[in-house]
C-alpha cells in the first residue's frame, strides 16, 4: 500500500505541481500533509468542469472555422469531412448542439 501511495503522490506531483504545492502548503517535506491526497482529489475535481467547458468552447470554435473555411481544393475529402464530423459528434454528445 505504501508503494501505491508513493507512486500516486509522485504522479499527482508531476501532473499538477501547482495543485500539489497548494495541498502540501505549510507542511514539512519529510512528513507531508496527511490529507494531501484528499486535498489533491478535491482540487482536481473542482477544476475539472472548467477544463471540460474550455474543451467544448474550443471544439465549437474549431467547428465554426472548419464550416466557414473556403475550400478551393481538398486532397483527401474523407479526412476533411472527418475533421468536421468528429467534433460535431462530440458536441452532440455533450448536448451543446
Amino acid at each position: 500500500m505504501n508503494e501505491i501511495k508513493f507512486q500516486m503522490t509522485r504522479a499527482t506531483a508531476n501532473a499538477a505541481p501547482a495543485l500539489r504545492a497548494i495541498a502540501e502548503a505549510k507542511h514539512d517535506d519529510d512528513i507531508g500533509n496527511p490529507f494531501g491526497g484528499v486535498a489533491m482529489y478535491f482540487l482536481l475535481k473542482s477544476t475539472a468542469d472548467k477544463h471540460v467547458q474550455k474543451r467544448l468552447d474550443s471544439m465549437l470554435e474549431q467547428l465554426g472555422e472548419y464550416v466557414a473555411s473556403d475550400v478551393k481544393r481538398a486532397v483527401d475529402i474523407g479526412a476533411y469531412l472527418e475533421r468536421i464530423h468528429i467534433p460535431h459528434l462530440d458536441l452532440i454528445k455533450a448536448k451543446k448542439i
